[in-house]
């Protein structure tokens, strides 16, 4: 069984033991059951946070916060995610280090991941899903590589801030490049299963719209959404992925201004949609029910019988991500009234000739950009399935990982 650790006094608790845990490429979150077996997507905490969900068994969690992290002896890298990803914009947020010891072999590496990022390895030791930094030398670390971005020597130490500034591209700007590469593989695309997956993905963006593809499910007594989660679409070239341009990750310690992770060439930080990533679609499943329904004619069905391929649900971007060796120990600030180098920074924002978007946002804004986003998600899709019950219809298979419909709840023991 899995234990949970409060990083603070070290005692035992069993606040996060009976939770399903974010593997074999599902995910999970957290629901509120309504009445009448309808729930909506909820949280443990109402704040930006470490997820409970996004980590190895050996990554132990503040239960009482659920900010801080600490992994356990000799067990490890691991890693853990933020529960809000960064999606467009600029957002500040820090890292506090609350444990660290070279001698006996505890370190840290600090930065960010798409959703693709493997976390039982370090953030920067991947192709291309992540960037981080060293604690002992404060290099870069990405697409498995190190190297050098600082121009003085520095190290991670017992109680720094490392601030992580970064900057992307907005969500429009974002579609827009997107709709062109879908465009184009819709020009040259014969297959028409394929064709109709991009065409429908290409409606998406056209609206800007995010699509969900879940289930309830109830274990041990407590209710989750299970979906899919994305995977790598296993391009290992530069060339095969797509550049944010001028996006930057800018880092700072202790209010000081030291590098930025992108200033190197093909450092930009990589799309993070479709079709760059993509889930593990059911072809064998959808590819002939597809065929079927095309020789009846029957496009109604199609598009309520067979799944997205292509879609954004809303989780897709870059993460705040803690790496640990060993009993380190490291704690994830995202509000305004907790950056302990909040203002420093601002100034350093306003005074950058090379920073256009002077729009600073910390990391709950997004987290709260998000809550509100799930929450109108949550409500048309009550309202959908409402109408569906009322009409005696059954519910579209196209929101189903497995053999059921979203309204007759799993429970998984």
């Amino acid at each position: 069984m899995e234990k949970s650790v409060s990083v603070e006094s070290s005692s035992i608790t069993n606040d996060y033991d009976n939770i399903p845990m974010n593997k074999r490429h599902f995910k999970y979150d957290l629901c509120k059951c309504i009445g009448n077996e309808e729930v909506l997507t909820t949280d443990y905490i109402n704040d930006v946070h470490l997820s409970p969900f996004d980590r190895p068994l050996n990554i132990v969690i503040d239960p009482f916060t659920l900010k801080s992290i600490k992994n356990e002896l000799e067990k490890g890298w691991a890693s853990c995610r933020a529960n809000t990803p960064i999606r467009e914009g600029l957002t500040y947020f820090e890292y506090h280090i609350k444990n660290i010891d070279f001698a006996n072999n505890q370190h840290t590496r600090l930065g960010l991941s798409q959703r693709t990022f493997p976390l039982s390895q370090p953030v920067g030791s991947d192709l291309f899903n992540s960037v981080g930094i060293r604690d002992m030398t404060f290099e870069r670390l990405y697409n498995r590589k190190k190297d050098i971005f600082v121009s003085k020597d520095i190290v991670i130490e017992k109680d720094d801030h490392i601030g992580v500034l970064i900057s992307l591209p907005s969500m429009k700007e974002h579609c827009e490049t997107i709709k062109k590469i879908i465009e184009n593989k819709i020009e040259y695309e014969t297959d028409e299963f394929e064709l109709f997956h991009l065409r429908r993905y290409l409606d998406d963006l056209s609206e800007y719209k995010i699509h969900k593809e879940r289930v309830s499910i109830k274990y041990k007594n407590e209710y989750f959404y299970e979906s899919q989660d994305y995977v790598s679409i296993g391009k290992e070239s530069s060339e095969d992925l797509l550049d944010l341009n001028n996006s930057f990750v800018k880092i700072f310690k202790n209010g000081e201004y030291v590098g930025d992770l992108s200033n190197e060439e093909n450092c930009y930080l990589k799309s993070f949609l479709p079709p760059f990533v993509e889930i593990n679609y059911e072809t064998n499943r959808f590819r002939p029910l597809f065929y079927k329904l095309l020789k009846q004619n029957d496009t109604k069905n199609i598009e309520t019988l067979v799944a997205r391929k292509y879609y954004d649900d809303g989780s897709l971007g870059y993460y705040p991500t803690i790496s640990l060796f060993n009993e380190s120990c490291v704690e994830l600030i995202g509000g305004m009234d907790e950056l302990k180098y909040y203002k420093e920074v601002m100034n350093y924002v306003q005074q950058s000739d090379d920073i256009k978007n002077k729009e600073l946002k910390d990391l709950n804004h997004r987290y709260q950009e998000l809550q509100k986003q799930t929450a109108l998600y949550d409500e048309e899709d009550l309202q959908i399935k409402r109408s569906l019950n009322s009409n005696e219809q059954i519910a579209p298979v196209e929101n189903l990982t497995s053999e059921m419909t979203p309204d007759n709840v799993m429970d998984v023991e």
